[in-house]
């Protein structure tokens, strides 16, 4: 390359030197910014991969990841990319490898250690998880995001004031965070602060109308609180936005029978088992319920469909022990 560049010095013509010299300069690439452009896309293909993401299309999404990296081997973002297709699709140890590969081409990818979090915790993983997070902090602090999942994490491990800590911050960055307020609000619930959860409950519900979930979890801490008629009010709203809420279903049943409201109450409970059929607690509501009303074959069949014993106290009635 040497010798044509100074044969063009002197005849910057010569069609023999011209011509060579070209061939060398598109086959190898000589200078940081043409090496870059060999590791990494344009970003309309990067975009591209993250709409097929985004859309669902999870093989097809799969698939140009591993046709573009045949490019661009080195790119982390496609590699990202194909993490989350990994995930989206259940391949787990997978995903984990690739986001481990992004990383490892990109130290500081924090969006590569939240993702790979994300998926050590669907794997069980949870203090592994718990550390991807505080990676992805330590790169970037503010990275609300990366709170919230780690609040997840601890929640799942029971650490629950620090998850609650971990919510706080995240509401802090990003203070239309509806999912960090709900979530917030199941650590406080479990905590027993009950007030307070539905507070949370009440601000992400403020911030996204249709949340369903912050309905159906705000009505468990309203029961807990003794305030039923609310409760059920708010399990209704919940089933409004999600017609196939099974557990809705289920604790709303739970509340009205609670209220003496058994017709209500059945019906609910038959709307929970049509949806998931194998919900052993809606079988011992209704066996509660046929129990009380004398209907004890139908009751004890019901109870027996959940999986349970029926314990007999001439003192204190029927009481439901757990059985194999």
């Amino acid at each position: 390359m040497e010798i044509y560049t100074a044969v063009l010095a002197h005849q910057p013509n010569h069609p023999f030197a011209k011509k060579a010299l070209h061939k060398l300069q598109k086959g190898l690439p000589q200078t940081p910014s043409m090496k870059e452009k060999m590791s990494s896309p344009p970003q309309d293909e990067i975009d591209a991969l993250v709409n097929l993401y985004h859309s669902g299309q999870m093989i097809k999404a799969e698939q140009a990841c591993r046709e573009l990296l045949q490019s661009y081997s080195q790119s982390a973002d496609i590699i990202n990319v194909l993490g989350a297709t990994l995930q989206g699709q259940g391949k787990l140890q997978e995903a984990v490898a690739s986001f481990d590969r992004a990383i490892q081409l990109k130290p500081d990818y924090v969006e590569a250690y939240n993702n790979r979090g994300n998926t050590l915790k669907e794997l069980g993983q949870l203090g592994a998880a718990v550390k991807s997070y505080e990676k992805a902090l330590a790169i970037k602090s503010d990275f609300a995001e990366a709170h919230y999942n780690r609040g997840n994490a601890l929640k799942d491990l029971g650490r629950l004031d620090e998850a609650v800590q971990a919510y706080d911050k995240a509401i802090q960055l990003k203070p239309d965070f509806a999912d960090a307020y709900c979530n917030r609000g199941n650590a406080l619930k479990d905590l027993n602060r009950l007030d307070e959860a539905v507070a949370s409950y009440d601000k992400a519900i403020q911030l996204k109308p249709d949340i369903a979930d912050a309905y159906s979890n705000r009505g468990i801490a309203l029961r807990r609180l003794g305030q039923l008629d609310e409760a059920v009010a708010s399990y209704d709203k919940a089933i409004q936005l999600k017609p196939d809420y099974a557990e809705a279903y289920y604790n709303c049943g739970t509340v009205l029978q609670e209220l003496g409201q058994l017709q209500e109450a059945v019906a609910s409970y038959d709307k929970a088992i049509q949806l998931k059929p194998g919900y052993p607690e809606v079988y011992v509501g209704l066996g509660n319920i046929y129990l009380k009303r004398g209907l004890l074959e139908k009751g004890l069949r019901m109870h027996r469909r959940g999986d349970h014993v029926i314990c007999f106290d001439p003192n204190n009635g029927v009481s439901i022990l757990q059985g194999n």
